[in-house]
Order: structure tokens, then C-alpha cells, then sequence
């Protein structure tokens, strides 16, 4: 299982078989994954495949997986890095959870760019939904579109930066 974070690692592995069953709760934590995870190392990633990612989502298409995030980007960025390290494919696929509420049919396809990661699947408190996908997902990191300020605050984009 592994946890993707902002922050000075980029992702931590956590290997269920370790873990005792009461540190379970505290493991899906952000503390917890910092405390009981294994930071993984910009190597490590060579070897690594990803089945399914899970994105946070504000509104969702159910019928296009056109979805707006929580404003950032970093979801869209995240699955950007992976993509150009080659860690997903076709066969990963993008879940989002929301409640009804959130499902919006009429979200235009319009806001969809190439840098944003639409979704296949939709877990609601009530239901599962499987989209028409018809977006395509980001195939690298789009540099054009990242300042300055963000390279300098997220490591691995400072370390994929310098491998260009």
C-alpha cells in the first residue's frame, strides 16, 4: 500500500504484513504513514506499478469522469509524476469517493485540460459508478504549468527537474 504526500517525501510505503492489526487505524493517518511508512527514494520508483489511484474530487461527471479537484492540482500533478515515471497505465485505475451531492451530470467537458486526471470510478455512501471515461489522463508532468514557487516546495519536482 502506498501514501502520496506534498510534502518532503513523495510517497511512503506501507506493508500491511508489518503492521500490527490496532496500528491499522493510525497507518491510513498522514502522522501515522510518516511514523510507521518506509519513504520511498526516487530509485525505487524503476520497479514500482500502480493498480489504482484514489483523487479527491469536488464534482464529478458520472457519465464523462470530468471532475473538478480541491483547486491545486496536486492529484492531477501527482498522477503526472507518476505517468512520467512510468508507474501507471491503462490498466491503473482512478477512483474518486464523493456523496450524491457532488455527482453533477451536466459538468462541461470544457474544463478538462490536458493536465487533469478524470476518473473510472465513483464511490458514493450509496453506490459504485463506473464512468465513460472519455478523457485522456495526463502522460507527464506539465512543467509549463508549475511555477517556481511550487518546484521549489516539492522535492521529487525539484529531483525530476534536475534528470531533464
Amino acid at each position: 500500500m502506498f501514501f502520496l504526500f506534498q510534502e518532503t517525501v513523495f510517497f511512503y510505503k506501507l506493508d500491511p504484513k508489518t503492521l500490527h492489526r490496532n496500528q491499522l487505524e493510525y497507518a491510513a493517518s498522514k502522522r501515522g504513514t510518516a511514523q510507521l511508512g518506509v519513504p520511498l527514494e526516487l530509485s525505487d520508483f524503476k520497479q514500482l506499478h500502480i493498480d489504482i489511484v484514489v483523487v479527491a474530487s469536488v464534482a464529478v461527471n458520472p457519465l464523462t469522469g470530468a471532475r473538478i479537484g480541491k483547486g491545486k492540482g496536486y492529484g492531477d500533478l501527482e498522477y503526472g509524476i507518476l505517468s512520467e515515471l512510468g508507474c501507471v497505465s491503462k490498466a491503473t485505475m482512478i477512483l474518486t469517493t464523493c456523496h450524491e451531492s457532488q455527482l453533477i451530470n451536466d459538468l462541461p467537458s470544457e474544463i478538462m485540460d490536458e493536465h487533469d486526471l478524470p476518473v473510472d470510478i465513483i464511490v458514493t455512501p450509496k453506490r459504485y459508478i463506473y464512468t465513460n471515461c472519455l478523457f485522456a489522463r495526463p502522460k507527464r508532468v506539465y512543467w509549463e504549468k508549475i511555477s517556481s514557487d511550487m518546484i521549489s516546495s516539492i522535492p521529487i519536482l525539484q529531483q525530476l527537474n534536475k534528470n531533464l
